[in-house]
């Protein structure tokens, strides 16, 4: 029996190697996309803030920011659990991905008008800025096609899904520059992003319908439903958390210190939030192969999950110098005269990508492990600490409190937070790049 089993596992390492070449290729599409988006959204980001001015730019970044705190009610989080299951259950992906996509298309209509009403008794900015909401809140009810993504994600092949999302991308980054260039007013550009998202969503469904057969055999299954909603609600609670957390502070400096302030933070956090698609793609690029080692092999899963952490950690580390040396140059020539004082925010701001690196790939792992509670209380600790920290930071430094508020709410998260729980005590010691053999005693 122990040679049945070594030999066993010899044939699983051995046919690892497919796997990683998948997992390399796929992260080669992967960042060539999200460094197309990043470079293409900074410059498309500049140009705006410059033609609209701090004010402009304010609302436009608020609006976007308000829709922003109901997508995880759209998406219901499913993302991790629908790649899951299509991994481990893949002669059942038309069921999977037709009752992912029933319930993602009901969540959104409830978004949508959750988002609407929210804005009539919470929302600042006047009456324009909710027609402006109202327009980007559409979005929402195109979300049920990212199952595709997450169909072409569990196959390590996300190049296909890019192909759609990369060509609209630049076709709309081509209409977004005629627009300024025509002087355009603000509600085109809300009116864009809208089209842009139609476009996405309309070329994904196509791509699967061509590549297999239709939609036809998709279908929806009541016990299915249950299943992914059960698994996916602490998701779904921790993300809505985790995207308050990114955009709370927009919302508070909106209602606190006025829409200018909330362009002078959005023209620093752009420039830091630009990298948060480091530790996405890395970990879409890996999690199939993680949730494959955590069946097969716990140690191959912890040294992997390791090496990802080591790769996060100085991935941010060097985003966080590069920012803080260069932020007043790379303001000023970016933005103008007009946003200097946001400056001073990204050299503070930058430094919670080092904690966010660390916290997407953890959550990964926590839906992986099946602790998907603990998710969900990271994100409320971190919210409440994000809140509180805010109520005085905002009133005593405006944009710059926000910042102050941003980097110390995430760092409890990474590090403190963890240590409440017993099956958490462990992340707090990989946030740090030691090797790995210094942990084996923790896990």
């Amino acid at each position: 029996m122990l040679e049945v089993m070594k030999s066993t596992m010899r044939r699983i390492r051995w046919n690892e190697r497919p796997h990683l070449a998948a997992i390399v290729s796929n992260f080669g599409w992967l960042l060539a996309d999200k460094a197309l988006r990043m470079a293409g959204g900074i410059l498309l980001s500049v140009w705006l803030a410059r033609y609209l001015g701090t004010t402009g730019f304010g609302v436009y970044n608020y609006a976007i920011a308000f829709v922003a705190l109901f997508t995880p009610i759209a998406s219901l989080g499913m993302n991790e659990v629908v790649v899951r299951d299509l991994v481990a259950e893949a002669d059942s992906a038309p069921g999977i991905l037709g009752t992912a996509a029933g319930l993602t298309l009901a969540s959104g209509l409830m978004a949508l008008a959750a988002c609407t009403l929210a804005f009539r008794m919470f929302g600042a900015g006047g009456p324009g800025t909710g027609v402006l909401v109202a327009l980007f809140g559409m979005t929402l009810l195109l979300r049920f096609s990212d199952v595709v993504k997450y169909w072409y994600q569990s196959l390590t092949a996300s190049r296909m899904t890019i192909w759609i999302e990369g060509t609209v991308f630049i076709i709309f980054f081509a209409i977004k520059s005629l627009l300024i260039a025509f002087h355009a007013p603000l509600s085109a550009f809300i009116l864009a992003l809208v089209g842009e998202a139609l476009a996405t969503s309309v070329g994904l469904l196509l791509l699967y319908a061509l590549q297999n057969g239709g939609l036809g055999r998709w279908s929806f299954h009541s016990n299915r439903a249950r299943v992914l909603i059960g698994d996916s609600a602490p998701i779904v609670l921790s993300g809505g958390l985790v995207l308050l957390c990114m955009n709370l502070d927009k919302v508070m400096l909106g209602r606190m210190s006025g829409v200018g302030e909330v362009g002078l933070f959005s023209a620093a956090t752009r420039l830091t939030e630009a990298w948060y698609f480091l530790p996405v793609i890395i970990g879409a690029s890996i999690y199939p192969r993680l949730t494959r080692l955590h069946a097969l092999d716990s140690s191959a899963y912890r040294n992997a999950a390791q090496q990802a952490f080591n790769l996060l950690f100085f991935s941010a580390l060097a985003v966080c110098f590069l920012a803080w040396i260069f932020s007043g140059p790379v303001i000023r020539l970016l933005y103008g005269a007009a946003y200097a004082p946001a400056a001073k925010m990204l050299m503070v701001h930058v430094w919670t990508s080092l904690f966010v690196f660390h916290v997407s790939l953890r959550t990964q792992l926590l839906i992986i492990e099946r602790n998907r509670r603990l998710i969900l209380a990271f994100s409320s600790l971190t919210l409440a600490a994000n809140f509180a920290i805010n109520l005085y930071a905002i009133p005593k430094a405006g944009g710059i409190g926000a910042c102050y508020s941003s980097l110390v709410s995430w760092a409890l998260c990474a590090l403190i937070f963890p240590l409440m729980f017993r099956k958490s005590r462990r992340f707090p010691m990989q946030f740090f790049p030691f090797p790995i053999d210094v942990r084996k005693n923790v896990y």
